[in-house]
């Protein structure tokens, strides 16, 4: 017995058609430089849009996010689930307070959830609803939602699958 093979194949023009679409837009050239170590994901790449010597000249803020996070499985089927998540901002080369702390040193906002234990799936979305409901999540969904008024995300649904 031999295997049955295809004798349908795509024309050679129709492949550099797409390859050339692809190419063009993989390979765009925002004219947006990216600094970091190249070839290296792991390392930090931060794409400069205005230069660094000039940011502390302009009246934006500028805002660093960070996130983790993190689940561990136990033997008895219980698992824990914990984000970590903050900002910071600088305008005019100074950090800007974003927490209500009198902390003199600690100036950026940061969030640990309340809900990390996971027994069920229900308590998936406990944990979900936590963080949506976290005040910088709900305002930046709601930009996107502004942005993209005719598809108005659903995000919950698009976490959640």
């Amino acid at each position: 017995m031999g295997i049955l093979m295809m004798s349908d194949q795509v024309p050679q023009e129709t492949i550099d058609v797409i390859a050339q679409h692809i190419n063009s837009r993989n390979n765009k050239n925002y004219n947006i430089s990216v600094v970091g170590v190249e070839g290296n994901p792991e390392t930090p790449q931060y794409f400069e849009i205005i230069p660094f010597d000039e940011i502390d000249e302009t009246d934006i803020g500028f805002y660093a996010v960070d996130g983790s996070m993190n689940s561990q499985p136990f033997f008895n089927g219980l698992a824990i689930g914990v984000y970590r998540a903050g900002y910071i901002c600088y305008r005019h080369g100074k950090q800007v307070r974003m927490n209500n702390s009198d902390d003199p040193v600690i100036l950026g906002q940061a969030y640990t959830p309340q809900n990390i234990l996971l027994t069920q799936d229900d308590h998936k979305h406990a944990i979900y609803e936590e963080l949506l409901r976290l005040p910088p999540v709900e305002r930046f969904l709601e930009f996107l939602n502004d942005c993209t008024a005719p598809l108005k995300l659903d995000t919950k649904s698009a976490l959640l699958n």
